[in-house]
Formats: C-alpha cells, structure tokens, sequence
C-alpha cells in the first residue's frame, strides 16, 4: 500500500477510535483526574478518595453501556467501599494510625471480594444456591485477594502497571471481547487519581477491578470450573509478574529520584507484555 494511501486509512480510523469503546479509557482518566484535583483544591477528601472509583465506573459504564448487569454492580460497589474508607477519620499516630489503617482496608477488600464472589456467582438467594456455587465464589475470592492485596498501599503507577499488564495479557490470547479495554479503563483511572499517591482505599476500586475482571473472563470462558485449562486462565500470571518484575526494578532505580516509581513500572510492563506476546507466539496462539 503506498504511504499516502496508508496515512489516509489511519486517519479514516481516527474518528472511529476515538468515538468507539477506546473512548471510555479517556473518560475514566478524565473523570478521575478532574475528581482528585476538585477534591483537593476544595478539600474534599470523600471526593479525592473516590477519584479512581468514579473513574472506573465511568469508562466502564462508557464501555458496556448502562444496562450491563455483571461487571457494572461491581464498580459501583467498589466505589462504595472507597466512600467508606472516606468515612473513618485518619487516626493519631502514624504507627498506630497504618496498622489501623491496614485492617481497615483489608476489612472493606474481603467484604468486596466476598459480595463480587456472590454476584459473578449468579447471586444465589439460597443457602443451598450459595453452596452449590462455591467453584465461582471460590475462583472470584481467590483471585481479587491474589491480584488486589498486593497492590494495597502501592503507588499509582504500579497499579496502572498491573491493570495494563492484564490488558495485554488479554490482547496475546485474543478472543476476550471488551476485556483489554476495561483493563486499560482501570489503568486510566489510577493514573488519572494524582492526589491519591499511596491511598489503599483510594485506589482499591482499580486494584480489586483487576482480580474482579480476570475473574469475569475465566467463569465467562466455564472450563475451569469443570476442571480443565484454557488460554485465558493464564491472564492472572500478567499483573502478578509485573508487580514482581517492578518491586525488583525500584530499588536500582532510585538515583532517578521521584521518578523512579513510574520507570520501574513501565520497565515491568514492558518485559510483562513481551513475554505475554512470546509465550501466546509459541504457544500458537497468534
């Protein structure tokens, strides 16, 4: 194809990207970055506290449409875990005021992983209904505890990191519809959250919407509550490497002081998504 040809195609597709589902990554990063600066300028601290949620429900939201059932509910209820982290007031002492602070979190992360495991479960009203679902609420717990706890109290940038390392994890397998781009949506988020630097609460509803979306994608696929492996079971291993890849990454990054954070998470997504694509290549799946 000669290159004007070529130039006239991308700028042909321009309008469509920007007006198609890409358009909720935009929104989130707006929504959240708007958010975190009017709180902070007014000194609303509920509303800097819920940036990051309200970015995630609105480029989801910008994404499935209002009428989504599953994954809706779930970043509305994570955007009400972070109002109420808002509500307890900071505690004296930074000792007594962190270890407080982290069975706080810890307390609001399990009862949102426990009603995520209950609703990606079919929102059984029965006890009997309960018990006969426990593959899915196993599977939903387990996940948004392995992928969220260990973001709790990490920066901004290595969260959007994660989130952006499922993404691409979903992009090497393909066949995951909306799924990257709901990752990406939760990156956006994060990032757009500047006032929030290290907030646990803050930025729960993007570090548990990671666990929550990987979860969603393997019950939606079923094979693995039936006992057998599949392609996008792997997509978990993505966040988990990137967080791992970064946490080795920052210590020999810090004579790029203050930006050494996002370095060392741009270097762990880099590699992460790398040896995603790699192994979906010889895996033969592209």
């Amino acid at each position: 194809m000669p290159p004007k040809m070529a130039q006239l195609g991308v700028i042909d597709h321009l309008p469509r990207l920007i007006a198609g589902e890409w358009r909720g990554v935009a929104l989130a990063l707006l929504v959240a970055a708007a958010s975190a600066w009017l709180g902070a300028r007014r000194r609303w601290r509920a509303l800097v506290l819920a940036a990051c949620g309200l970015g995630v429900l609105a480029g989801w939201a910008a994404v499935l449409g209002l009428a989504e059932r599953r994954l809706l509910p779930l970043a509305l209820a994570a955007l009400g875990v972070a109002l109420l982290g808002a509500a307890r007031p900071p505690g004296r002492g930074a000792k007594g005021h962190r270890q407080g602070s982290d069975r706080w979190v810890l307390a609001l992360f399990g009862l949102l992983a426990c009603c995520a495991g209950w609703w990606l479960a079919g929102a059984p009203r029965s006890a009997g209904g309960i018990i006969t679902a426990w593959k899915a609420e196993a599977v939903t717990l387990g996940l948004v505890a392995a992928l969220g706890v260990p973001l709790l109290g990490a920066d901004r940038w290595r969260v959007a990191a994660c989130a952006a390392g499922l993404a691409s994890a979903f992009g090497a397998i393909g066949g995951t519809g909306h799924a990257p781009v709901l990752a990406f949506v939760l990156a956006a988020a994060a990032l757009g959250a500047r006032e929030l630097a290290r907030s646990e609460v803050g930025l729960l509803p993007a570090s548990a919407g990671i666990g929550l979306l990987a979860a969603s994608a393997i019950l939606a696929n079923g094979r693995l509550l039936h006992g057998h492996a599949a392609p996008v079971q792997a997509v978990v291993l993505a966040p988990l490497a990137t967080q791992w890849f970064a946490s080795r990454f920052l210590p020999r990054l810090r004579r790029a002081g203050g930006a050494a954070p996002a370095l060392a998470s741009l270097a762990a997504l880099l590699l992460t998504t790398l040896l995603g694509f790699s192994a979906a290549a010889l895996g033969g799946l592209r």
